[in-house]
């Protein structure tokens, strides 16, 4: 039986790694443990951990990394620190044969780098993205050099996590693993679902996440220009708004969005709405808006436009229904009507088919000795 600790540090991993839990969870060869940390304990995030026990998981332990209402860059520093003291003693404790973990945050870059001082070796999903506009993109590529298997969301980050060194034979294409919800959730009426969010829909509607762009320094700015853009559509736009993530400024832009909706009546706020309310609004919404991964993951699935605001998610692989714009008042306005008056599409996704985490599985089902993946080298590629 493989012994594997799986991290999870907010919703939007948790969204993403879930559909591989479930597996992992339900089949006798695995020993699966959750280790929560990050943004699930913070008193605002939204009631993600709930949402976790709510899928039947048993939460194994937590590590909390001291994010609070302080989110300046010397706090996420400092919480950084307490990600790898912290993970330093669940690895001492728990002796896992492998480590599970997705993305890019630099919470998980912490985790790694006690796995990595433990001789834990690592399974990460979503390397050799690219994301020009965050520091994500620095964390991406620094996670994948300290782990030994490696299941990508497409051909082209195959090629660069191979670039980097990596051995061809560690590095499996599978897909985006949020598209495998959308073969399993519980679909929702659309006046069931605004019902559960407490809104009345619109004529058009559409759902809006902003972060903050870390390689920038003026997120706050960017989320004001998105503001004013929204406060100019017609009261027959209804604007769902959910809050950003735990990196600096994400208080808050978090704390600008939420004054928006209380003060407009087309517009409501919600933290998060967890992972299949956020795809049943994708069935019923006509927009995505912001700069979340999930505008150009999940929602070309559902054919509907994405304006994709800023920098933070430039170079990724994007679909025909994204539409990209500078974080300007006038060229969001623009997108967003031009997106308004577009039909819903065919709904083809370039992250695969939605079956990502059986093949994920499959790979780790075949592991015989997982202490010798920790023996990796450097492939070198030749270079022009």
């Amino acid at each position: 039986m493989l012994k594997i600790t799986a991290v999870t540090g907010g919703r939007a991993d948790w969204g993403l790694l879930s559909p591989v839990l479930r597996l992992l969870r339900d089949d006798p060869a695995f020993d699966l443990r959750i280790v929560v940390t990050g943004q699930h304990l913070m008193e605002n995030a939204g009631g993600s951990l709930a949402l976790i026990e709510k899928e039947n998981f048993d939460i194994a332990s937590s590590v909390d990394i001291g994010l609070g209402n302080d989110d300046s860059v010397a706090a996420v520093t400092k919480a950084l620190g307490c990600t790898v003291s912290g993970f330093a003693g669940v690895f001492d404790r728990d002796r896992p044969d492998l480590l599970l973990v997705l993305g890019d945050r630099y919470e998980i870059f912490g985790v790694v780098q006690a796995a990595l001082m433990a001789r834990v070796p690592v399974a990460h999903l979503f390397g050799g993205d690219v994301t020009e506009g965050a520091v994500d993109d620095l964390l991406r590529h620094a996670i994948t050099k300290m782990s030994h298997l490696h299941f990508v969301t497409s051909q082209d980050a195959r090629k660069r996590v191979i670039q980097m060194g990596e051995n061809p034979e560690s590095v499996y294409c599978v897909g985006s693993t949020g598209l495998d919800h959308i073969h399993t959730m519980e679909k929702m009426d659309k006046d069931v679902f605004f019902e559960s969010i407490g809104f009345r829909p619109r004529t058009k509607n559409l759902i809006m996440t902003f972060h903050p762009v870390t390689l920038e320094t003026n997120s706050p700015d960017q989320c004001r220009e998105m503001l004013k853009a929204l406060e100019c559509l017609e009261e027959d736009v209804g604007i769902i708004l959910t809050g950003s993530n735990a990196d600096s400024e994400g208080l808050e832009i978090t704390a600008r969005v939420k004054a928006f909706a209380e003060s407009h009546e087309n517009a409501c706020f919600h933290q998060s709405l967890g992972t299949m309310r956020y795809l049943n609004a994708l069935r019923h919404v006509d927009v995505v808006v912001g700069n979340s991964s999930s505008g150009l993951y999940e929602a070309p699935s559902f054919g509907i436009p994405t304006v994709n605001i800023g920098n933070r998610e430039k170079g990724r692989l994007k679909a025909s229904t994204v539409i990209d714009c500078p974080a300007e008042k006038d060229a969001i306005l623009d997108a967003i009507q031009e997106a308004l008056t577009r039909p819903r599409g065919a709904g083809e996704n370039p992250y695969g088919d939605g079956h990502s985490a059986a093949r994920i599985v499959e790979v780790l089902r075949s592991i015989q000795n997982p202490e010798a993946l920790c023996r990796k080298v450097f492939v070198d590629r030749l270079c022009d």
